[in-house]
């Protein structure tokens, strides 16, 4: 509703600078000029609210996803080459052979993440692909997508908060533009200097677009204890 919000503001602050010019003849008894101005401020507020907001929500969802693409690269790693360590092993390749690494989610990356490590700890701990990719690395890269993960919810929370705060106090204002418009311009008639001033000087057309949808939460990171 980004490009709805500025036409409203900008019809908003057309209105209150006509206000000014007639006052003399009319004020609107719904809401005085102090009123107005305190509207067209608050919205304006919740934009840079919401501007923090989402930077906020992009910054920890980049940080989730980096997080989540080094825990899948070594799940993959990890799994491909245990497949090779315990291919006598019919036991352990079994166990093995039960698991993916497709990665196509985040909810998915983060359950093949904690299956790997389940199987990990079953067919040798102490064992490592690489020299830094060992079962303690992987663990706290896990916890880490977990906390990285909550952040990002709370962020995205937030971000949908303010959204809608912002879309609400929008559409009230935009409701108050339409509303002293269609009562100055019966007040002032065509014609005169009045009536000319808040035709001329007032946008009038006007489709908002629509408030966005809420986002659905993000898909829940598995927390299973390994």
């Amino acid at each position: 509703m980004r490009t709805g919000i500025e036409l409203i503001l900008t019809r908003a602050k057309a209105t209150r600078h006509a206000q000014e010019s007639i006052k003399a003849g009319w004020v609107w008894e719904e809401k005085t000029p102090e009123q107005w101005d305190g509207d067209i401020d608050s919205l304006e507020k919740l934009q840079e609210v919401l501007s923090t907001a989402e930077i906020d929500r992009n910054t920890t969802r980049a940080a989730l996803d980096t997080a989540l693409l080094d825990m899948h690269r070594r799940t993959m790693q990890g799994l491909a080459m245990a497949k090779v360590k315990c291919r006598n092993d019919p036991v352990k390749l079994d166990l093995l052979s039960h698991l993916t690494s497709r990665g196509d989610s985040r909810a998915v990356t983060a359950q093949e993440a904690m299956d790997w490590e389940l199987a990990w700890q079953k067919i040798d701990p102490a064992w490592c692909p690489t020299a830094n990719n060992t079962l303690a690395a992987f663990q706290a890269l896990r916890k880490q997508c977990l906390d990285l993960e909550a952040a990002f919810m709370a962020a995205h929370t937030n971000w949908r908060n303010q959204s809608e705060m912002m879309n609400r106090q929008a559409a009230l204002l935009h409701e108050a533009n339409i509303s002293w418009y269609a009562a100055a311009t019966r007040a002032f008639a065509a014609g005169t200097a009045e009536g000319d001033t808040i035709r001329r000087s007032i946008p009038t057309i006007h489709t908002p677009t629509p408030a966005p949808a809420p986002v659905p939460p993000p898909a829940k990171i598995a927390t299973q204890s390994a």
